[in-house]
């Protein structure tokens, strides 16, 4: 039994000693060359002017459907959410299609606006016509739209 053990005993230190050479290591990561490593005050990458229209086209679309749902709601024919979505989609559309500067912070702003008074008529709303659920509804966009809107503003321009 004696045997068996120094056996395996041997075997192990045989084994373990192979593998602990220095040499059988990989060489220590040395940092990158400054050439490599990204240039954080680069400018953005241009845009081909297909894609500038298209994105412009694209807010301008939206922005028409905010002033025809507007017309709707001043009538009573659209929801406070329907309007308010029609808004969260210029807003969208600005950042999504990548457009800087003061054109994405006015979408932004406009936003924020529509979604500060729509929280604002959700909280004066008359009980049993607004829920509660209404007003989360609002708080949120708000919440969205100014994290979007400072988002923005950190952007370099």
């Amino acid at each position: 039994m004696r045997s068996i053990l120094l056996c395996v005993f041997a075997l192990l230190l045989a084994a373990c000693g192979a593998t602990a050479h220095p040499a059988s290591l990989p060489p220590p990561c040395v940092p990158c060359p400054p050439s490599a490593t990204p240039n954080a005050t680069a400018a953005p990458e241009a845009r081909s002017p297909l894609l500038d229209d298209l994105a412009h086209r694209r807010v301008a679309l939206a922005r028409k459907r905010v002033k025809e749902l507007k017309f709707l709601y001043d009538r009573g024919q659209c929801s406070n959410t329907e309007l308010l979505a029609a808004y969260r989609e210029v807003a969208f559309a600005a950042r999504d299609s990548g457009l800087r500067g003061d054109e994405a912070l006015r979408a932004l702003e406009v936003y924020r606006d529509a979604a500060v008074s729509m929280r604002d008529r959700a909280r004066a709303g008359y009980p049993g016509q607004v829920s509660d659920a209404d007003v989360d509804r609002a708080e949120a966009a708000l919440l969205e739209a100014e994290y979007w809107l400072q988002e923005s503003a950190a952007q370099p321009r």
